[in-house]
């Protein structure tokens, strides 16, 4: 596993493989998808381009197979400042091998370096298979909004999530 931050002309070649394994990931949960296909390589370019250094690519075997993208100075609709985690991405056929619980720690040290004391997401609630992991991390759910669970984890005092696979 290789992990990556690309640099911007890094990033142009990337994002067609990035696209394909967003919609490859969401194909089961399209209620989830925050762009339809056609849309989603803006999407992803707006993740990038909001924070370039959150943006983490996952290869195994010289191909990309899921990311991670987080912004490091992000304010809630309170206006309290944090990093906010938006996409945790493993391509369906690399699912279970340990790359989610890898960009978590990254996202989570990303988030440390920042200067923030949480990192914050939102995930869809019936994808049980992400909260579970999101819950060994540490993240605690903090409320519901329609179809979304937000989700926080306390930065402050270190935690060490148990050593299952995502």
């Amino acid at each position: 596993m290789q992990v990556v931050i690309p640099s911007s002309r890094q990033f142009r070649r990337l994002l067609p493989r990035l696209a394909e394994i967003y919609e490859l990931a969401y194909r089961d949960m399209p209620e989830y998808a925050e762009a339809r296909p056609g849309e989603v390589e803006g999407y992803l370019n707006w993740l990038y381009r909001g924070d370039p250094r959150g943006f983490f690519v996952v290869f195994e075997d010289g191909r990309p197979v899921a990311f991670a993208a987080v912004h490091g100075e992000w304010y809630d609709w309170r206006g309290d400042l944090m990093a906010e985690l938006h996409e945790l991405v493993v391509h369906p056929d690399y699912q279970g091998r340990g790359i989610g619980r890898k960009l978590l720690e990254l996202a989570e040290d990303y988030a440390r370096r920042a200067g923030r004391d949480k990192l914050d997401l939102w995930v869809g609630e019936h994808n049980d298979r992400a909260i579970r992991l999101y819950e060994k991390f540490g993240f605690k759910r903090v409320g519901q909004w329609r179809i979304w669970v937000r989700m926080v984890k306390d930065l402050t005092s270190p935690q060490v999530a148990e050593s299952k696979s995502d």
